[in-house]
């Protein structure tokens, strides 16, 4: 696994980053993440050489911003993270080049084994299936219930 100099947890909410960590540590990422503000982290490009950074997707900057930073830190991989993955928000993460997505809902496994792949240089985006809601239930009729007098005739 590439070393990497730094990992930067890149949101306006640091809160939202505390589940990454113990998924750093199962992957043998020893390294303390840095909290930064998105906006200025992607206005100073030499701070992100050799870096993993994950984007907090609700305090993330434009997708022209990332894929500017991303261009200019080669050697770096970018990680968005968000509650909910939408077809909309992978296209454009793979438009501005980002190694990968990784829903805050993934089983810890599954986001530990993403995040190795990203690091190696692999594109990973993983998140878990959309629920579906539960069906609504039917409301039982009776049979002698005689609905044409309070409805009309349908």
């Amino acid at each position: 696994m590439p070393a990497f100099r730094r990992i930067v947890f890149a949101t306006t909410r640091p809160v939202r980053m505390i589940r990454l960590q113990p998924i750093l540590r199962t992957a043998g990422i020893e390294a303390a993440p840095v909290v930064m503000d998105p906006q200025r982290w992607c206005e100073t490009p030499a701070a992100q050489s050799e870096c993993l950074v994950f984007l907090d997707s609700r305090s993330a900057p434009s997708w022209e911003k990332i894929a500017a930073a991303r261009r200019g830190a080669v050697g770096s991989r970018f990680v968005l993270c968000s509650r909910i993955v939408t077809p909309e928000l992978v296209r454009s993460a793979m438009e501005c080049g980002i190694d990968g997505v990784l829903s805050t809902g993934l089983p810890e496994d599954d986001a530990v084994s993403a995040l190795l792949q990203i690091c190696q240089g692999e594109r990973q985006f993983r998140f878990e299936p959309v629920k579906a809601q539960p069906a609504a239930m039917p409301v039982a009729v009776p049979a002698d219930f005689d609905m044409l007098w309070m409805f009309g005739e349908a």
